[in-house]
């Protein structure tokens, strides 16, 4: 159905003034309560849907995951069966190195947008960044997750958490987040 970004925030967060910040970067704060996370993330955590318009769809969190080309790809299987067909080395080579043209045309097209990428990646950064230095949190939890269902009652198994620091925090991180994974900065 479609994507959503929802935060985790600690029960002692403040949640007027992270609110204020939420919405000084043009994400949405509405607290949400979901009984299949709020067994999964730390007792009295908020949970609070990011999403200000419809839906995340075609957010840069998460892209560079869905990306095929880098895949190493075997033909052997493909090979073995033209060679049976009769086909010559002369054909195989040339089937080849098209399959090795369209394997570079992606890989330069996932290039082109990873960088298209890293405006929308910064102001993340932007955004995580001021929240953990106003003091109204020690921490923040980035979960992105493909719906089917509603917000509330989706059954989501979280995967586990892994924590970044603030001062190591990279676009590349966040255009590499895995879904059903909690990605928890701290300063």
């Amino acid at each position: 159905m479609c994507h959503y970004i929802t935060a985790t925030l600690p029960n002692n967060a403040k949640p007027e003034l992270v609110a204020s910040i939420f919405e000084s970067h043009k994400l949405g704060f509405k607290l949400i309560s979901n009984p299949h996370i709020s067994t999964q993330i730390d007792d009295g955590d908020m949970y609070v849907l990011t999403t200000r318009g419809q839906c995340d769809c075609g957010t840069v969190l998460g892209f560079l995951n869905s990306t095929s080309s880098a895949k190493n790809v075997s033909y052997e299987r493909e090979l073995r069966n033209f060679r049976k067909k009769g086909w010559s080395e002369t054909k195989i080579q040339r089937w080849l190195e098209q399959k090795e043209q369209a394997k570079d045309k992606h890989l330069r097209e996932d290039q082109a947008h990873a960088k298209a990428g890293i405006p929308e990646a910064d102001k993340w950064i932007e955004f995580i960044t001021d929240l953990l230095k106003s003091g109204c949190t020690r921490r923040l939890g980035l979960l992105l997750h493909w719906y089917h269902g509603s917000i509330e009652s989706e059954r989501i198994s979280i995967l586990g958490r892994e924590k970044i620091k603030l001062g190591e925090l990279k676009p590349e991180q966040l255009m590499k987040m895995k879904e059903d994974l909690i990605y928890e900065f701290v300063n």
